[in-house]
């Protein structure tokens, strides 16, 4: 028999045995006399995943052999993860793996990974390369995909077993189990009111209650009331998946969340609120939400009460919508709504040709009434203001108005008592200033003393008992 100089000696190399909880992958055993290894996952193309979509993957050594087994190492023992499975559990190791992934998250103080955090997209590869044999557990980060922000995807947890040599497992969707799958996008929501309302007018100005529509894009999801008892806010989440939404509202201690889950419209997809002004709005809100998602929280006909409130608050608020406020850290967006205390008021202005001349010193006054619509005619206003006059005043005065409500679109003043003087007109419309808001009439008396001619009415006791020297007729 013939030898070589050198002895050759025989190496059988490392089992490479991956249980892999989402793939059920196996390998063939070899032998080794090294330690630990390389641990590997891949990241397939997936399909309705974006390129740019990357993800985050951490490796935590969660177990070590013991006998012919696998036991969970002592910080992970509370999770109670089962490791009994035959190698081929597919489905078995990726349930153990979710829940120790959940426990891993719910720890207070969360062991260390195993080197850094390795970030991939589809395609890619990571890798970290361990001291120690064991059970390690990849444990990937959701990611928001690259090019639609209504979608995530989320890797599986699974284990790789090392024993003496490198394992690699394979993340992507196949036939057997998928591994990478496509998740709602969660987020919370709420909407803020806010009063700016004057010093002194905050208890007696603001309405018990306002009322809010809940809308995604053009569809009205909810209709809600803002009131003291829930500090004027409302809280929500939801779940999004494409058009796919779900709107979920936390009741109170022991009841059911409030869940609507419907498909949304294309075009503008992101969450809005409106404040509701009247009866006729409020009642057709209620009515989109039952028709779209099949309840509404503040539903049923529009009461009596209701719309005595919606008119205190259309009287005396406008409305506006500040910018939302994004957390993208905490998936958080606020919605505010500001109500600002903002009645307005109407100057009448009054024009005499002659001075008031009823023989003593007592004054005259000339009344008229002030009457306001709002844009369905209905009447939202109504009061009597006066101008007084006296012999030395001059010929043009005028009166303030105060409190003329905000959704008064026409607003009527008459002459009701002119004291002896005749009005060309009687009635006028006021104009609304676009600079303020404030709105303006003006009358104009042509009896009385006449430009030039020295004659005086004469009064007594409010009524006119003499018009010597009178000329110009009715001064039309």
């Amino acid at each position: 028999m013939k030898y070589t100089r050198h002895r050759i000696l025989k190496v059988s190399l490392a089992v490479l045995l991956a249980v892999v909880l989402a793939g059920a992958f196996c390998y063939s055993p070899k032998e080794t006399y090294a330690a630990g290894g390389t641990a590997r996952v891949s990241l397939a193309s997936v399909e309705g995943l974006s390129a740019g979509t990357e993800f985050g993957f951490e490796l935590y050594k969660v177990g070590h052999f013991e006998g012919a087994g696998l036991v969970l190492d002592e910080a992970y023992q509370g999770s109670h993860a089962d490791l009994s499975m035959e190698s081929d559990d597919s489905e078995g190791w990726l349930a153990s793996a979710k829940t120790l992934a959940t426990y891993i998250d719910g720890m207070a103080s969360k062991p260390a990974a195993v080197g850094e955090t390795r970030h991939i997209g589809p395609g890619g590869t990571a890798a970290w390369t361990v001291a120690d044999n064991g059970l390690y557990l990849v444990k990937g980060s959701t990611a928001r995909d690259a090019e639609n922000s209504k979608i995530n995807w989320t890797p599986q947890p699974m284990y790789i077993r090392i024993l003496n040599g490198d394992q690699t497992a394979a993340l992507t969707n196949n036939e057997v189990v998928t591994k990478l799958v496509r998740t709602p996008v969660a987020l919370k929501h709420s909407v803020i009111k806010a009063w700016d309302i004057p010093e002194g007018k905050s208890e007696t100005a603001k309405p018990a209650e306002i009322n809010v529509a809940i809308l995604y894009g053009t569809t009205t999801v909810d209709v809600v009331k803002l009131n003291s008892d829930n500090s004027w806010s409302w809280a929500w989440e939801s779940e999004e998946d494409g058009n796919k939404i779900t709107y979920i509202h936390a009741n109170g201690e022991g009841e059911d969340p409030t869940e609507k889950t419907f498909e949304a419209a294309d075009g503008d997809l992101s969450w809005s609120c409106m404040e509701i002004f009247t009866v006729e709005d409020l009642s057709a809100a209620r009515s989109a939400a039952l028709e779209a998602t099949d309840s509404v929280t503040s539903g049923g006909a529009v009461t009596d009460d209701e719309a005595a409130e919606l008119a205190k608050l259309s009287r005396r608020f406008t409305v506006t919508y500040p910018d939302p406020e994004q957390s993208e850290e905490s998936e958080m967006e606020r919605i505010n709504i500001t109500n600002t205390y903002s009645v307005t008021e109407l100057e009448i202005i009054k024009n005499l040709d002659g001075y008031v001349d009823n023989g003593d010193s007592s004054n005259i006054t000339i009344a008229f009434r002030v009457t306001g619509l709002d844009a369905d005619g209905v009447e939202v206003y109504s009061s009597i203001a006066g101008i007084t006059f006296g012999k030395s005043d001059d010929l043009t005065k005028s009166t303030v108005v105060t409190g003329i409500p905000v959704n008064a679109e026409t607003i009527t003043v008459t002459e009701v008592y002119s004291a002896g003087y005749t009005p060309k007109e009687t009635e006028l419309n006021a104009v609304k200033s676009e600079d303020d808001g404030k709105w303006t009439v003006t009358f104009d008396n042509t009896h009385g003393r006449t430009p030039g001619s020295g004659v005086v009415n004469k009064y007594e006791n409010g009524a006119i008992s003499d018009q010597q020297g009178l000329t110009g007729g009715s001064g039309n």
